[in-house]
C-alpha cells in the first residue's frame, strides 16, 4: 500500500534566534469532556496508518529535488583531482551527470532557477555552462592565460537570463554579469575585494562581501549599504544566499578573533537586515561551508569537513539540515570522494 503525504509549504519562516524560545500561548480552559470518543478512533487511525508505511532512512524524508555536487576521488599528491558533478537524492542515492566529468577541479557550482542549466567553475580560472543533464558544456568566460586570478561565485539572475560572477586578484576583484551565450559582459561592482554572494529573490539588489563584511546595492546602480544589526561585530562572511522567499540569509562565516566558536567556520542564519543572526553548526565541531537552500526554504544542505584526513586537509562531505539547524545528517559519506562544491535550489 502506497500513500501520497501533501505537506504544506510555509510562505515565511519565523523569526530565529530569540524568538525560537518563545512559549506558545496557551489556549483558554476548555472541558475535554466528549473529545475522547473522537481522540482514541484518531489515534487508532493514526496508528494503522503508521505500520502501513515504510521505514524512513536516516533523519526524516527531506523535500524532493536532487542536490548537485561536485567531488573528486582524494590524492596523494598535490596535483589537481579530477573532478566530477553527481546528483544526490534524499534517499542518500548518489548518481553521476552523465557527460561532464572534467580534467580538473569544480570550484563553484550554480543552478539556474527554472533548473535549465548549470554552470561551473573549473581550476578557478575558466566558467563552463552546461544543460541539466550535462550536455553541451560550453565555455563562457575564462581568465587571460599565467594570470593568477581567480573566478568565484556564479549565480544565475532569478529570472534565469543572465549569470553573475566574481574574477580578479589578490586585493582587487570585479563582479561581472552577462547573457547566458557569454555575450553582453558588463561590470557591476569593482574596486578592493568585492565579491557577489548572491541576488535577492525579486533581483532588486546584489548581496556582496566587502572584506568579509555583507554588503547589499542595487541592480540600477543605487548606492551600496552595509548590512547592520549583528552582521558587522560576527566576524567574516562568505558563501551568503537568500533564501527562497528572501526572508532570510545562510552564509558561511569566520567568527571573530575570540569568539568561542572561532576554531572552525560555521553556518548562520540572519535576517537581510542584519538581526538575529544564529548559529546553526556550532555544537558540530567541523568546519563547514557553501550552504544552499532547498527550493522550499526548509533545509540546507552544505559542506563539512568530516572525512578522512588527506594531504590538502580533511575531506569534505555532503551534509544536510533543517533550517533552524536540526536534523543534522550526513548524506554522501565519502561515497564520491572529496565534495568541492555544492548547489540545490537557484
Amino acid at each position: 500500500m502506497r500513500f501520497l503525504l501533501h505537506t504544506r509549504s510555509w510562505p515565511r519562516h519565523p523569526p530565529l534566534a530569540r524568538d525560537l524560545s518563545r512559549p506558545v500561548p496557551a489556549r483558554g480552559p476548555q472541558s475535554p469532556v466528549g473529545h475522547f470518543p473522537a481522540l482514541a478512533l484518531l489515534l487508532a487511525l493514526v496508528l494503522l496508518f503508521a505500520q502501513a508505511l515504510p521505514p524512513v532512512r536516516g533523519a526524516g524524508q527531506l523535500p524532493v529535488g536532487p542536490i548537485l555536487l561536485a567531488a573528486a576521488p582524494p590524492t596523494r599528491d598535490l596535483s589537481p583531482a579530477h573532478s566530477a558533478l553527481w546528483w544526490g537524492t534524499p534517499s542518500d542515492h548518489l548518481a553521476r551527470v552523465p557527460g561532464i566529468t572534467e580534467a580538473g577541479a569544480v570550484t563553484a557550482l550554480s543552478r539556474s532557477p527554472d533548473g535549465r542549466h548549470i554552470a561551473y567553475v573549473l581550476n578557478g580560472t575558466a566558467l563552463w555552462q552546461a544543460d541539466a543533464a550535462g550536455a553541451h558544456p560550453r565555455l563562457l568566460y575564462a581568465l587571460p592565460a599565467h594570470f593568477l586570478g581567480q573566478i568565484m561565485a556564479p549565480r544565475y539572475t532569478p529570472d534565469s537570463r543572465g549569470l553573475g560572477f566574481s574574477a580578479g586578484c589578490c586585493a582587487n576583484f570585479s563582479t561581472y554579469e552577462m547573457n547566458l551565450d557569454g555575450t553582453h559582459l558588463r561590470r557591476l561592482l569593482a574596486g578592493g575585494v568585492r565579491l557577489l554572494q548572491d541576488w535577492s529573490p525579486d533581483g532588486r539588489h546584489l548581496l556582496f562581501t566587502l572584506d568579509g563584511a555583507l554588503w547589499t546595492a542595487a541592480t540600477d546602480g543605487g548606492q551600496a549599504r552595509p548590512v547592520g544589526g549583528d552582521a558587522p561585530s560576527a566576524g567574516s562572511f562568505s558563501d551568503a544566499r537568500y533564501s527562497p522567499d528572501g526572508s532570510h540569509i545562510a552564509a558561511t562565516l569566520h567568527p571573530a578573533e575570540g569568539a568561542e566558536e572561532a576554531a572552525a567556520s560555521v553556518i548562520v542564519l540572519l535576517h537581510p537586515d542584519g538581526q538575529y543572526l544564529t548559529i546553526l553548526t556550532g555544537n558540530l565541531g567541523l568546519a563547514a561551508s557553501q550552504p544552499s537552500w532547498s527550493p522550499d526554504g526548509k533545509y540546507i544542505a552544505m559542506l563539512v569537513a568530516s572525512g578522512a584526513l588527506g594531504p590538502l586537509g580533511r575531506l569534505h562531505d555532503l551534509w544536510v539540515m533543517r533550517y533552524d539547524g536540526k536534523g543534522l545528517r550526513n548524506l554522501s559519506r565519502g561515497a564520491a570522494g572529496d565534495v568541492s562544491a555544492v548547489a540545490w535550489g537557484r
